[in-house]
């Protein structure tokens, strides 16, 4: 059993707390979150195999220079470093909320957002090629080809506008615009 301040936590009496007033966020929908989209950007698997074959080569060459305990020691080191690296890069969601969108740890409310425009993989290569605005701000991933463009309204912002990379660029601009209109204080803008 864990000790604690020299008790053994079975002994520790439990505090008699009343009952909360307040329901579980599961059975009321005001406290439920308002999520409307979310795509998660993982690596694609394929990736993790080059990693793999990149480490494990570069294990097998130093087996011979440094002897196997040292190799394994060293390539487990690099693969665990370069996998979290890996790993953590991949972990940016997209998320379209009621009063925000969230692009991995950046978020910029409705109110903010201008015209959302989906681009296909030409659209994205361009934008982020010859037609390429270097204040822009830029959420994109080398395995995700399609992006959605959010021009921003806010004169204080130095970012004309966002470019977000998705895997479905039409449903996060139909997610967007959904959450937008939704939202009572953003004007919103019709595409044609």
């Amino acid at each position: 059993m864990f000790r604690k301040g020299g008790r053994r936590l079975a002994d520790v009496p439990e505090p008699d707390l009343p009952e909360p007033d307040t329901p579980e966020p599961d059975n009321d929908e005001s406290l439920q979150d308002s999520t409307i989209f979310i795509e998660h950007r993982h690596v694609p698997m394929w990736w993790w195999a080059v990693i793999a074959f990149f480490v494990f080569s570069a294990g097998f060459a130093t087996w011979w220079y440094l002897g196997l305990r040292d190799a394994a020691l060293l390539t487990a080191g690099i693969g665990l470093i370069v996998g979290w690296i890996v790993f953590v890069w991949g972990r940016s969601p997209v998320r379209v909320g009621g009063d925000a969108l969230s692009v991995g740890p950046n978020r910029i409310e409705w109110r903010w957002v201008g015209a959302a425009t989906a681009l296909n993989r030409d659209e994205t290569e361009r934008v982020l090629g010859p037609d390429a605005d270097p204040r822009a701000f830029l959420q994109m991933r080398p395995w995700l080809h399609e992006a959605v463009r959010l021009e921003l309204d806010d004169p204080a912002d130095p970012h004309p506008y966002w470019l977000v990379g998705t895997r479905d660029a039409s449903a996060l601009r139909a997610a967007i615009n959904t959450a937008r209109a939704e939202t009572p204080e953003t004007d919103v803008l019709q595409e044609p």
